[in-house]
C-alpha cells in the first residue's frame, strides 16, 4: 500500500522540500524544527519545509513560522490521507519527537534519508544511526540543522533504508512470530 500510494500525484511544489508528517502537538517538539529549518534555511536558501497533520499545536505553531517570517518557506497542509506521494518527493524527512516508541514514520519512509531525535524509537529503528541520522540531544536547533544539511548532501542508500523498513513490516514480523510459535 505504502509504495503504490507514493507514485499517485501529489502538489507540485516549487522548491525542494523537507517533510514531516504526524501530530501536531507538544510531545513532536515542531518549535525545535521550525528553528533548525531557520538555520538550514540560510545555507540551503531554495528548501523549505512540509507539515503534514493536524492537533492542538496547530495554531500556535503557525503563529511561530509567522513570527519568523518563515510562512512563504513553512506549508502547513492538514491531515492527508495519503502523504506517501509528498513523502516519497521530500528530500528526507524528520522526526523531532520527545519520546516514541515505535516512530512508524520512518518505517514508512520509504526509502528516504531521516533525521531524527534520540527517542528509544528512533534509535532502535535506524540502529543507533546506521539508517539516519540522529541528534545528541533534543533541543538544539543547530545541531539539528547541520544534520538535515548532512543528510541532503549525504544521503543513505536508498535500497539499505527500504530493506529496514522492509525488517519491521507487519508481514515479515507476523511470519517470524509464527516461526517463533511453532518451534516453542
Amino acid at each position: 500500500y505504502v509504495i503504490n500510494s507514493s507514485n499517485e500525484p501529489c502538489n507540485n511544489l516549487d522548491h525542494p522540500y523537507i517533510i514531516f508528517v504526524g501530530r501536531l502537538s507538544k510531545v513532536k517538539n515542531l518549535k525545535l524544527l521550525i528553528d533548525a529549518f531557520g538555520i538550514l534555511r540560510e545555507r540551503l536558501k531554495d528548501t523549505n519545509l512540509v507539515i503534514v497533520g493536524d492537533g492542538e499545536e496547530k495554531e500556535d505553531l503557525v503563529n511561530y513560522v509567522e513570527s519568523l517570517g518563515l510562512d512563504k518557506e513553512i506549508l502547513f497542509t492538514g491531515p492527508l490521507a495519503n502523504p506517501y506521494s509528498l513523502m516519497a518527493k521530500s528530500m528526507l524527512i524528520t522526526l523531532t519527537s520527545i519520546s516514541e516508541a515505535l516512530p512508524t514514520v520512518i518505517i514508512d519512509a520509504l526509502g528516504k534519508t531521516v533525521v531524527s531525535t534520540p527517542t528509544c524509537g528512533a534509535i532502535d529503528l535506524l540502529s543507533g544511526g546506521e539508517y539516519g541520522y540522529l541528534t545528541k540531544r533534543f533541543d538544539n536547533p543547530i545541531e539539528f540543522a547541520e544534520l538535515m544539511e548532512k543528510a541532503v548532501a549525504l544521503p543513505i542508500d536508498q535500497k539499505k533504508l527500504v530493506d529496514r523498513a522492509n525488517f519491521f513490516a507487519v508481514e515479515n514480523q507476523s511470519t517470524e512470530l509464527i516461526h517463533l510459535l511453532n518451534h516453542l
